[in-house]
């Protein structure tokens, strides 16, 4: 009986394990996010967190402040045009908010009134130009060329950033108060005065989130996810979370400390395992913490007035 038999061209045999191998490392790396796919999912993050920063200030609002101040408003827009029966009723009534939130909020010496979230993202991607943009913004300062100095500062910023008002409870109830006193004995241009300082009382807090910073953390995180798998892809990850280090320190954000130091020297030597294809979970996961507790370290806000 007849049994056929196949028989492979060696060429044939060839391309065979070519397509096999291409189809192999095709479902490799369509398995795994490019940088590409990280890099916009990273914007997508940024996007999220000025969402979150957003609600998280609007819920922290206090409608009395809020009130509080725009009752002492219109008391200076009445008294300076010279409508002193309103400016009264608009006083009262801010007196009588400010007295209710002594009582409402004995704990809380600033309550936030209304506040600013924006993302400006126009510094340079090469520290080079960062450089050459630094040192031309500080000719123009050192030359009394301040607008153009402001102008040069702006292009070096890539934030995410909030300003939130406060009303001061330890000084502005007082300073309505004395306004109030200087309308009764009829006072009027004292008042006015007295009133556009307590509206210059407020207190503002400011929160920097550096972009650099956020892009570094993510990509640090995604280094750790794909250590085990990608060395290829872990050492590019590991070198772009470095590089956007650097831009936060050379935009400004952060300083050369020691912290900063350390945390350079760890990656060096993470990225030196890696190369040996030596065990690297620990001290990725080491390099991790690391990178949580300067984060958090660099974002915290700040009282500006």
């Amino acid at each position: 009986m007849y049994t056929p038999r196949t028989t492979f061209h060696p060429i044939s045999l060839k391309l065979i394990l070519i397509v096999f191998g291409v189809i192999l490392y095709t479902s490799r790396v369509l398995a795994q996010p490019t940088v590409v796919e990280l890099e916009n999912q990273m914007r997508c993050e940024v996007e999220q967190e000025y969402r979150r920063l957003i609600d998280e200030t609007e819920k922290s609002l206090v409608p009395d402040a809020v009130q509080a101040i725009e009752e002492a408003k219109q008391a200076l827009r009445s008294l300076e045009c010279g409508q002193e029966r309103a400016a009264h009723g608009a006083l009262e009534r801010a007196v009588a908010k400010t007295e209710l939130m002594l009582g409402r909020y004995p704990d809380k010496p600033l309550l936030p009134t209304s506040y600013l979230v924006q993302i400006v993202d126009l510094a340079p991607l090469d520290l080079k130009l960062i450089r050459e943009r630094e040192h031309a913004a500080e000719k123009a300062v050192k030359d009394k060329h301040y607008p153009e100095g402001r102008l040069l500062l702006h292009l070096l910023q890539s934030e995410l950033f909030s300003h939130v008002h406060h009303l001061p409870l330890a000084t502005y109830p007082a300073a309505l108060k004395r306004a109030a006193q200087l309308l009764e004995q009829g006072k009027f241009e004292e008042a006015r005065l007295a009133l556009a300082h307590a509206l210059h009382t407020l207190v503002i807090t400011h929160q920097t989130i550096p972009l650099p910073l956020l892009y570094a953390k993510s990509y640090f995180a995604a280094a750790v996810d794909k250590h085990k798998d990608d060395r290829q892809l872990t050492l590019q990850l590991l070198s772009k979370a470095w590089h956007e280090l650097e831009r936060t320190r050379e935009l400004g954000y952060i300083n050369r400390d020691e912290e900063y130091t350390l945390l350079h020297r760890a990656i060096e030597d993470l990225e030196r395992q890696v190369r040996g294809n030596t065990s690297t979970t620990s001290a990725f996961l080491n390099l991790k913490e690391k990178i949580i507790t300067f984060f958090k370290r660099w974002i915290l806000p700040r009282r500006l007035s």
